[in-house]
């Protein structure tokens, strides 16, 4: 064979061998992308893996789910039966209850008429007690008549006996029998009833700090404060000259009343002999000088600590500074609480305090919010009294 030849299939190879080399090149890249595929396919097949099993649990949770329904269809159909059971029973007990107070209603009607019947019959007794009670009354007043002209009689017979013999005892003693009876029927008539006092002395009690054991009310009058104190146990005395006032205690049963001058009293009266140690509505009868001989008598007498409760009318109110003070004709002067603050610091008491007390009620203040209404009713419908407390 010629050199030609033997080229030209030298050639043929060299082709066939490159054409080879390209096939398995891409055989090759064929592979990898195939291998890619299948490693592709193995993360989808495992990723549904997953998801099946996933839902294989969750048909298995629906299956147990599934399985136990009709025992809670069971539950519920026998609570709903018991519901309704009940709803009947209520149903019964309503129609029960309703008869029952159908039977109450009938009950209260009846005791309605009847008591209807009694009121009707009280009204008739209050009819015919208040007949009587008006007979009574113009019974009491030609009785109070009698005894007045009967007193009037006697103050008569005194009188024409001071005429004929007129000595300054004979004097002293028709002036003073006289005052006394008369200054009874004033405190009556403008101070008010002994029950009615009585009911403001209770209120009267909460300046009183601690339970004394023994006190003293000097100017006593009829004694309804040593009556309240002795009903709570305290040895309580009171002092007073009025003989007809003292007379009217005595007779309610009140104990330990003494006649006597309240200056005299209380000098006779060992030291540090009480721990309460009262004058209600007595300072503003006292000239100055023997008030402050009245204080020091009494820090004299009082054990150390003891309570001093001392009232009178409070001139801060008009009212009482210009009219009402002077109902009471043996009043002096008006005593600001300011100044009896400061008299009873100077003798030597201490934690002194002015309470203001016994105001007007409020009807008879002026209505509405302006300045002028309510500086009007301060000094015109204010407390009417003031209480001054101090330990001695």
């Amino acid at each position: 064979m010629s050199f030609f030849g033997r080229l030209r299939i030298f050639l043929k190879n060299i082709i066939y061998i490159i054409s080879t080399t390209e096939q398995v090149y891409t055989t090759k890249k064929e592979l990898g992308h195939q291998k890619e595929e299948i490693e592709r396919l193995k993360k989808l097949l495992e990723n549904h893996n997953i998801y099946i099993n996933s839902h294989t649990d969750q048909l298995q949770a629906f299956r147990q789910t599934m399985q136990e329904y009709p025992a809670k269809f069971t539950q519920l159909g026998e609570a709903h039966t018991a519901l309704k059971e009940r709803y009947e029973k209520s149903q019964e007990d309503t129609k029960e209850q309703h008869r029952k107070l159908q039977q109450e209603n009938a009950k209260l009607q009846q005791e309605h008429a009847k008591f209807q019947t009694l009121l009707s019959g009280f009204q008739k007794q209050l009819k015919h007690y208040e007949e009587i009670h008006t007979q009574t009354e113009h019974a009491m007043y030609h009785f109070v008549q009698k005894q007045l002209l009967s007193q009037s009689l006697l103050y008569h017979d005194k009188l024409e006996a001071l005429i004929e013999k007129p000595t300054l005892q004979n004097a002293n003693d028709f002036t003073k029998e006289y005052l006394d009876s008369y200054y009874l029927s004033f405190e009556d008539k403008f101070r008010g009833s002994r029950d009615s006092i009585l009911k403001r002395y209770e209120e009267y009690y909460r300046f009183v700090e601690k339970t004394p054991q023994k006190s003293l009310d000097i100017g006593c009058g009829r004694g309804e404060w040593v009556e309240l104190l002795q009903a709570k146990g305290i040895d309580a005395h009171g002092v007073d000259l009025n003989s007809a006032m003292l007379q009217v205690g005595k007779d309610a049963g009140i104990d330990n009343l003494h006649e006597a001058d309240a200056f005299a009293f209380l000098e006779a009266a060992p030291a540090h002999s009480y721990d309460l140690i009262t004058a209600y509505h007595i300072i503003e009868h006292i000239p100055f000088e023997k008030l402050l001989l009245l204080l020091s008598q009494i820090k004299r007498v009082a054990k150390e600590g003891a309570t001093i409760l001392l009232e009178t009318p409070n001139p801060a109110n008009l009212q009482v500074a210009a009219t009402h003070f002077y109902n009471d004709p043996t009043h002096l002067n008006p005593l600001p609480s300011r100044v009896m603050e400061f008299m009873l610091e100077y003798l030597g008491f201490f934690e002194v305090k002015a309470h203001h007390i016994n105001p007007y009620a409020k009807e008879h203040h002026l209505s509405g919010e302006s300045q002028e209404s309510k500086t009007l009713n301060r000094y015109l419908y204010s407390a009417q009294d003031y209480v001054i407390t101090a330990k001695a």
